[in-house]
């Protein structure tokens, strides 16, 4: 779904990515960890074709992003959903004006198809009741659940997260981590996660989601090595380069201070 290769990028002279090479496949989740200022930006950036790279190659969703124009660029950030640090929601707009704001500005849709779309997303995110609510009437939870909700209008096969935890309580925080395993492992989503929230990026590592034998409760729960294994891991930034990649496992025991530093 992502392939990187040779990714590298400069600003004023400052080389901010060099030879980054990731690849992120279909219904795999990607944790991106790293200090401020080590590149994590830009390369959200770069993936959704929002920044240029200088040099190397990028294929998001089969389509390669270095020979697009922007028009081209436009058809592949349908597929892509990005959900911004603290929700970054429109302030003067209601949550069904939020969610629906990329059907609005398509166009062609009607009243009822569009409050039947954001009614089922808002129902994913367990946020019906707030479908005419303010932005600033929702904690901040609700407003990251619903920066969730417009993420997947259109049906994005990849999310990229940014910091999806921040500032929030344990308890929130966990329910955003629960909404980020079912949409990976129930709806086939591919994810990258930046985030500096550790117990965040080891409860995604760890934990599976699935339903029951009735095919109506949606059941989490942590799982072996083997199983979890499969579907998420690590890479961690430092100073544009990507210094480690592999499972929570081999993170834990890298023998880099300046991972065993930045996890402990």
């Amino acid at each position: 779904m992502i392939h990187l290769e040779d990714v590298s990028i400069s600003f004023g002279g400052e080389q901010i990515l060099r030879d980054i090479h990731m690849d992120v496949g279909p219904a795999e989740c990607l944790i991106l960890l790293g200090s401020s200022g080590s590149g994590k930006s830009t390369l959200m950036k770069i993936i959704i074709g929002l920044v240029r790279a200088d040099s190397g190659r990028i294929v998001v969703a089969d389509h390669e992003l270095s020979s697009m124009t922007e028009n081209e660029m436009m058809a592949v950030r349908q597929k892509v959903g990005m959900v911004f640090q603290e929700g970054a929601l429109f302030d003067s707009l209601t949550v069904r004006e939020n969610v629906a704001y990329r059907l609005y500005d398509e166009g062609g849709w009607s009243e009822e198809e569009i409050e039947e779309r954001v009614l089922q997303l808002l129902s994913f995110v367990e946020l019906e009741h707030t479908i005419d609510m303010m932005p600033s009437e929702l904690s901040g939870g609700m407003r990251r659940r619903v920066a969730i909700a417009r993420a997947l209008m259109g049906n994005p096969r990849i999310l990229i997260y940014d910091e999806p935890t921040s500032g929030l309580d344990p308890v929130t925080a966990r329910s955003i981590c629960d909404l980020m395993v079912k949409l990976r492992d129930l709806e086939g989503v591919t994810s990258i996660v930046v985030t500096s929230d550790l117990s965040a990026a080891f409860f995604l590592s760890t934990y599976t989601a699935r339903l029951d034998n009735d095919n109506e409760t949606v059941l989490l729960s942590s799982e072996t090595d083997d199983v979890c294994y499969i579907h998420t891991r690590f890479s961690v930034l430092k100073e544009g380069g990507i210094v480690f990649e592999g499972n929570l496992n081999e993170l834990k025991g890298a023998d880099d201070p300046f991972i065993q530093e930045f996890i402990t």
